[in-house]
């Protein structure tokens, strides 16, 4: 498998662990609304900040993961 399709793979299971989170005000899940891949300046580590949006009252929440870590 190509370097693409690994990398594609590993953002899908990202964005999976971010559906799984529950919204700490009123208990519902969070929907990805935005992907944005970056690397970090001083480590040159890949980093994917995703934001999500909660189906139940709309709060936003940002994760930072660390794409070059393992899951």
């Amino acid at each position: 498998m190509g370097l693409f399709w690994r990398r594609k793979q590993e953002q899908q299971a990202h964005i999976a662990l971010v559906e799984r989170e529950r919204c700490g005000e009123c208990g519902g899940r969070y929907e990805v609304s935005s992907e944005i891949p970056l690397r970090d300046r001083e480590t040159g580590e890949r980093v994917l900040l995703l934001e999500g949006r909660c189906t139940g009252c709309g709060y936003k929440k940002t994760f930072a993961i660390g794409a070059d870590r393992p899951l």
